[in-house]
């Protein structure tokens, strides 16, 4: 592989992740020391050495640094060896994760290790690995379809990029080829922005808590039975009104029926009214292997790994099965599988072939499905222990995004909790919505019209006349200066602040296209149109 070389990689890899088993507690060492020394192998043969330590390398710069990263993403997920180094905080073995649908020997390709990271900080992170191996050394490279840039893809290489078909942008080289082609002699690295991350560092800075993924039991009653309910607003995930409908119904009390529900609440699997099936636990007995294989999933062939593992139960070897299962899930058939199929499945083989093409192609990644449904469960945590927060950090996200949808959702909430929304107000508002004593006090940021950089001269400035007349006028008929104006008309405040500024004062306003009021209209009213308030 062209990629940068650490030395004694074998060495240091092996050291790195026996010495973070040895300080693992509770657990089945033999099984651990096993289930390591098969990846390792498997590792060694492939010589992915250098690849995984780079990866650890560079995420634990991250956690070093100030820059979140989420639990895992993916099949890598399913990783002993990623887990050991800090890659991913999701035990595999605890979850029975199956380590082939990452890798296994007889799979050509190279394993994709995807990383999350907070979206202000992935930069910050990227600059790093410019850093450490060499400003023309790391490089993107355009996406297959649409030939602009891969959003997430960078290569590091130990060659010289620069000698290639390269431009620069934002301080960086760009290999003016398709990733297709990028990856026929370089290895691709993705790290991908993740809002929730941002936002879950925003939690964890507004109540000073923390919530730990690797040391976390996930059996917190109270964040279930939220999940049980239909106050789903501001959640990683779950918060459409699909999930809305659905969720409430399966009574989840773990992460892995979490970890079921992101994968069975999608459009096949509900056409096939496979969440009453599950749900309901009526399981039909298929056939000896099938109904092993899917008993935790009640009879629901939900997961790629299941498809995997009971085509292997049919002497598919892993490579075959891996294939297959990736066939399916581009939707393509896998028909020259059929007459192995047939020869090997004694009992019911039409209905369990009958099963594996429908839900092949919609089969979901448990990995995957599992590090995320942590996220949700994290998300879920605040909303439950710290709700005022919850909603101030996710009211922001809202107002800032200009998402209406949302805005509306979080405020129904609101009232269905008995939390009061607080208009803005100069002395007391911030740019951010913010938590105090009686509610959540919105902050500039929901006021159309008004950016960052605006209100927050305005929140500073010792004068009105410091600001833009525009600026003004929108914090007027906001309601900002409401109390320091002792409940004057909001008109009246505009009519004087004008004519401070010898001007003459309009009686008819626009923010934008969609969005207009008139001299006349209620407080409610401009409430509702200004910043989305409903009555």
């Amino acid at each position: 592989m062209n990629i940068p070389a650490i030395k004694d990689a074998d060495t240091v890899l092996v050291n790195k992740v026996y010495t973070a088993l040895s300080q693992l507690k509770h657990i089945n060492v033999e099984q651990y020391e096993a289930r390591l020394e098969y990846e390792l192998e498997i590792i060694s043969e492939k010589e992915y050495e250098n690849y995984f330590l780079i990866v650890a390398d560079y995420v634990q710069y991250a956690k070093t640094h100030n820059i979140k990263v989420a639990p895992g993403r993916g099949s890598c997920v399913s990783s002993l060896v990623a887990f050991l180094l800090g890659i991913t905080e999701i035990d595999p073995v605890k979850y029975n994760l199956m380590f082939e649908r990452f890798l296994s020997m007889d799979r050509l390709e190279m394993p994709d290790i995807d990383i999350d990271v907070e979206a202000c900080k992935r930069d910050a992170l990227i600059q790093y690995i410019i850093n450490k191996y060499g400003y023309n050394q790391v490089a993107r490279f355009l996406d297959n379809t649409e030939r602009g840039i891969h959003q997430s893809g960078i290569v590091i290489a130990n060659v010289d990029l620069s000698q290639a078909n390269t431009t620069e942008k934002n301080n960086m080289l760009v290999l003016n080829y398709p990733q297709d082609e990028v990856e026929e002699s370089l290895v691709k690295f993705d790290i991908l922005s993740s809002k929730v991350l941002s936002y879950i560092k925003e939690l964890e800075i507004a109540t000073g808590d923390i919530v730990s993924i690797k040391d976390n039991n996930f059996d917190d009653k109270f964040v279930y039975k939220l999940l049980h309910t239909k106050l789903l607003a501001g959640l990683f995930q779950v918060s459409s009104p699909l999930y809305q409908q659905r969720l409430c119904n399966l009574q989840i009390n773990s992460i892995e029926k979490l970890a079921d529900a992101l994968a069975l609440i999608r459009a096949p699997f509900l056409k096939e009214k496979l969440d009453i099936q599950y749900m309901n636990q009526s399981i039909k007995n298929i056939n000896k292997e099938y109904d092993a294989i899917t008993e935790s999933t009640n009879g629901v062939l939900l997961y790629q790994e299941q498809l995997i593992e009971l085509l292997y139960a049919y002497n598919f070897s892993m490579k075959e099965a891996y294939t297959a299962m990736k066939t399916l899930a581009k939707g393509d058939s896998i028909e020259d599988y059929k007459a192995k199929f047939f020869t090997n499945c004694n009992q019911n083989a039409l209905a369990v072939w009958n099963i594996i093409n429908n839900m092949g192609l919609y089969s979901f990644n448990k990995a995957h499905a599992i590090a995320y449904a942590t996220l949700v469960y994290v998300t879920a945590y605040y909303k439950v222990y710290y709700t005022k927060e919850f909603y101030a950090v996710m009211l922001t996200k809202a107002y800032k995004n200009k998402d209406n949808t949302n805005i509306k959702k979080l405020q129904r909430e609101l009232k269905q909790l008995q939390i009061q929304l607080l208009m803005p107000e100069f002395t007391k508002s911030k740019y951010e919505c913010t938590v105090e004593l009686k509610g959540i006090r919105l902050g500039l940021v929901a006021i159309s019209g008004i950016n960052k950089q605006a209100a927050i001269k305005l929140l500073n400035s010792e004068s009105l006349l410091d600001n833009d007349i525009r600026t003004v006028t929108l914090a007027i008929f906001a309601g900002v200066f409401d109390e320091v104006c002792e409940g004057m008309w909001r008109y009246k405040i505009y009519h004087e602040f004008m004519e401070t500024k010898g001007l003459e004062p309009k009686e008819t306003f626009s923010i934008g296209n969609k969005v207009s009021f008139v001299y006349c209209d209620s407080n409610q009213v401009l409430n509702n149109k200004i910043m989305k308030i409903e009555e």
